[in-house]
């Protein structure tokens, strides 16, 4: 069983496009944007996964691509952004719309989400560019804040069985749907 913290996770930085300096005089120098692909969350988010990688190195990318996307959605909760670029790194539409709809919420809401997040997933299904992953997550100890930093009340987190539809896309595993399954399934 491979157990991940918040302090493993893929940082890709800006650099200037072509190794140039600038455009020219008084042109601003090209970069492309900054992506933070996080399976871990955040220091005050962390994700503790619960994983089992095996011996088939497809699979494991395919647990690999779905921990990339729910760390990034968990860093995302906390600190919403709708244009974030590592969206478009782990989802597909419409789940990749889907998200960009209720992050521009929370940010409309003013609430962010905060807390430890435990999950486990597997792969159920594997075929081609297509896999089928069944996520297990508990955010119990997450909690809803307001824009002033206060608590919000009558919220509780809980425990979130999915279906995670994924496709290989521009090289990475994504997440294009997700269907709410039976706390039972957690087991099977």
């Amino acid at each position: 069983m491979v157990v991940r913290g918040p302090g493993q996770s893929t940082a890709a930085t800006g650099t200037p496009a072509g190794g140039r300096e600038s455009s020219g005089p008084g042109q601003p120098i090209p970069t492309v944007a900054r992506v933070t692909l996080s399976a871990g969350g955040t220091p005050s988010s962390p994700v503790v996964w619960q994983i089992r990688l095996g011996r088939d190195g497809n699979r494991n990318a395919v647990l690999l691509g779905y921990e990339a996307y729910l760390g990034t959605t968990v860093r995302l909760g906390e600190e919403p952004d709708p244009d974030d670029v590592a969206l478009a790194q782990v989802a597909l539409d419409p789940q990749l719309r889907l998200l960009r709809s209720a992050f521009a919420g929370n940010i409309t809401a003013g609430t962010s989400r905060r807390g430890r997040v435990l999950a486990t997933a597997r792969v159920a299904g594997l075929r081609g560019s297509q896999a089928i992953v069944v996520s297990c997550v508990n955010t119990s100890a997450q909690r809803l804040f307001r824009a002033d930093g206060g608590l919000m009340a009558h919220w509780h987190g809980g425990l979130s069985v999915s279906q995670v539809n994924m496709r290989r896309d521009d090289g990475r595993w994504k997440v294009y749907l997700l269907a709410a399954l039976p706390a039972s399934r957690c087991h099977a």
